[in-house]
Parts: structure tokens; sequence; C-alpha cells
């Protein structure tokens, strides 16, 4: 809890918030209201674990810094940044075009990442909204990939070109589990056709529509997870494909492993290291 409160306190001396409130969550009335749905659902509940402090929130009623005590944090206002007219956000491929340059600027003038040589990728995210991901070029392979996949830095951006958000993962408050075996890509095919994997696409994976692979990280926010993605022409969808992620771990690690007879189609079902 001290070290969400000095990770939020850092980033609102960074952006120059110097008067604030603070609020945690939950509160007393949103662990209440939590518990009284598992009651009229008849479920049973950890009472100690759902009232334990899981978020601080600072605000200055302008910004917003939210920090998890699993090393999410959020910033988030109407407008952070205002880019100035030379860049356009009218449509993706030129927010594209433009994002080294993007990116540039954003590291310039918000002092909120150590990252010393980074690099970026741009998603669209409707709505006439584009996400910027940063991530340190000149990291280490695993720790690019770690970077890459689990968003350390995703700036969100209006086609207005206003900054309305700034999202960051901080590993330092991640408690490392334990090194595990991995197994190999040819062993996470075979897991693959028995159905053992993880997929919102309701299509049976065959080996012979199987037409791109790569190691994946993928969190729940509890726990940082290394799979194999295989993407799968869709029978469903002409042109499309569907993702299905295969524990990159030993199953002899793993808890909740999918069966071939009842494999887990969902990606909120997150397999956890044991």
């Amino acid at each position: 809890m001290e070290e969400a409160i000095a990770t939020a306190e850092k980033y609102a001396k960074k952006l120059g918030i110097t008067e604030y409130d603070w609020s945690v969550y939950p509160s007393e009335e949103e662990a209440n209201s939590i518990i009284d749905g598992y009651k009229s659902r008849g479920e049973s509940y950890d009472e100690e674990s759902i009232r334990a402090p899981q978020q601080v929130i600072l605000s200055d009623n302008t910004t917003y810094i939210l920090v998890s005590l699993n090393g999410y944090i959020r910033i988030s206002s109407d407008c952070l940044l205002k880019f100035p007219e030379e860049f356009d956000f009218s449509g993706f491929d030129a927010v594209n075009a433009q994002k080294d340059a993007i990116t540039d600027y954003l590291m310039r003038h918000l002092n909120v990442t150590d990252i010393q040589s980074p690099a970026s990728s741009v998603f669209n995210m409707g709505d006439n909204y584009y996400s910027i991901r940063v991530y340190n070029k000149d990291a280490d392979s695993a720790s690019k990939l770690l970077e890459y996949f689990t968003m350390p830095v995703r700036f969100s951006i209006s086609a207005k070109g206003e900054l309305k958000s700034i999202e960051i993962r901080d590993y330092k408050m991640y408690e490392k589990l334990g090194d595990y075996p991995l197994i190999t890509l040819e062993e996470a095919k075979e897991l693959l056709l028995k159905n053992h994997y993880i997929s919102l696409s309701k299509d049976v994976p065959a080996e012979s529509s199987i037409f791109a692979m790569q190691l994946y990280v993928l969190s729940d926010n509890l726990v940082l997870m290394p799979y194999y993605a295989f993407y799968i022409d869709s029978s469903e969808f002409a042109g499309r494909y569907g993702i299905y992620l295969v524990p990159a771990v030993r199953s002899e690690y793993l808890v909740n492993f999918p069966s071939e007879d009842d494999p887990v189609h969902y990606f909120w079902d997150i397999i956890t290291a044991n």
C-alpha cells in the first residue's frame, strides 16, 4: 500500500500536481456491495480479500492517477496534453506514418517513463481514438517481449490530438513467482491439436489451418504468463483468423489446465503458475 501511494505521488510530481485528494478502492461501501452480490447469488466469498485495498487514487478533480497494487498505473484527464496542429490524427494511416514523431513528442513533453530508446506501435481503438504503445527497442529479447505484449506504456489520443490517458506497467511492483521450464513450439502445437488452448474462436483448430505462430505474454492483472499464440484461418469469416493460446509453461506447474474434453474458450479463464 505504501509503495502504491509513493508511486502515485511520484507521477503527481512529474505532472506538476501539488494539491490533491486521496481515495482507496474498494471503499467500505463498495466492499459491502460486492459482498451483498455474492450473498444474493448464494456464492462463497473471502471477506478479508474483498475488503483488502486494491487501488489508490490520487486526484486534483482534473487529473486522476490510479495505482493498483499489481503494478498497473492509469493517469487520465480531459486533456493531459494537446498536440500542435502539424500532427495529423485524422486516420490510422496518418497516425501510423507519424508514430516516431508522436512518440518523440510524448517523450520530450511528458516525464512519465524511464524508457531511453523508445519504439512504438499504433492501434486503432475505435470511436476516433488511437493507442500508442511504447516499449524499449534496446531491451534484451525477453524484456522486449514482455514489454511489447503487456503494455509498459500506452498513450490514448483522440482524433483532436488530445492525450486522454496514460497507462503504465511497473514491473518493480510484481513479485517473481519463480523460474518455470517451458515447452517447445512443437510440443505446444501438439497440445493445440488436442484442444489444450484458450481462444474466443469456436473453430476447432486443424494443423492445415495454422498460418502463423509466435511467443506471447498475457496478463490477468495478477500474473504474467508466457504462451504460444497460433493464428488459425477462420471457417466463419473469410480472410480472418482466430488466435489460440497454449501455455508455454509445462503443464505440471499449472493449475486449471484445460483438458481435451473441456478446452477453455475464454481469455478471462487465465491459467496461472502454481
